[in-house]
């Protein structure tokens, strides 16, 4: 049997279609899940855009609470230290007045 003959024969009983379907089938499912695939990717990639900003965003919201709580204590230390500076002034005052006849 010759080759022409053999394709003759495959193509009467539907196998080259079959085989030819089967091939264009397998190539569309390839691409699909390529295109799936490249969606998983774009959403990774937006998802860990989205949790940079986030983090960002607390970083910055936690910087100006460490900023506003540091001035506050630089006030409370001033404040403690003039009470501090009085109350040594009081203090030495006392004192002198003590040792005094």
């Amino acid at each position: 049997m010759s080759v022409a003959e053999l394709l003759v024969a495959l193509v009467g009983t539907g196998t080259v279609t079959t085989l030819v379907g089967t091939l264009v089938g397998h190539l569309a499912g390839r691409r699909r899940a390529a295109a799936d695939i490249a969606l998983v990717y774009a959403e990774r990639d937006k998802i860990g855009a989205e949790t940079a900003q986030l983090v960002a965003d607390a970083a910055g919201t936690v910087v100006a609470e460490l900023r506003a709580e540091i001035v506050r204590l630089a006030v409370e230390l001033s404040a403690a230290r003039v009470e501090i500076a009085t109350l040594r002034a009081e203090l030495s005052a006392h004192t002198y007045r003590k040792d005094t006849p």
